[in-house]
């Protein structure tokens, strides 16, 4: 079955498969390319990050049963971060009323605004803090509450 998994931004993990028999060979593949080295029932990722975060799948097969691959499903991993930060009003003024809001650059030119991260209130000391930020391309908007300011 397809599975996501959601890991700290540096953290090692690993996708696995039990599949361990005899005579069975293992290819794990990375968005349908094959990873270098990933040949067992379970490959180590190291320091997740943007580089090596995606859809695993491992292909088995056994020479004892020519031409019969078997596919695992997908496992979508993928690194998160925490995003935080301090809007000023001014040079050295918090903005003390606002509110926050992250949008995802999509490869077709417009924007979506991850489940959870819109419209998020700035705390009176001008701070924010997004939990579990999927790494990817954003672009973040900070408005003020338009009857204050």
């Amino acid at each position: 079955p397809d599975e996501e998994v959601l890991v700290d931004v540096g953290t090692d993990t690993s996708v696995e498969i039990e599949a361990d028999h005899e005579g069975n060979l293992y290819q794990w593949t990375l968005n349908g390319t094959n990873v270098e080295g990933a040949n067992a029932p379970a490959y180590g990722i190291t320091a997740i990050n943007r580089t090596n975060m995606g859809t695993y799948r491992v292909d088995i097969t056994n020479p004892a049963v020519p031409g019969l691959t078997l596919q695992s499903g997908n496992k979508r991993v993928l690194a998160t971060a925490t995003v935080s930060g301090t809007i000023f009003e001014n040079t050295d003024v918090p903005l003390a009323n606002g509110v926050v809001t992250l949008y995802r650059i999509t490869d077709v030119g417009a924007y979506e605004i991850p489940e959870g991260l819109g419209n998020l209130t700035v705390n009176a000391d001008g701070t924010y803090t997004l939990e579990k930020v999927v790494l990817d391309d954003y672009v973040l908007l900070a408005q003020g509450n338009p009857v204050q300011y």
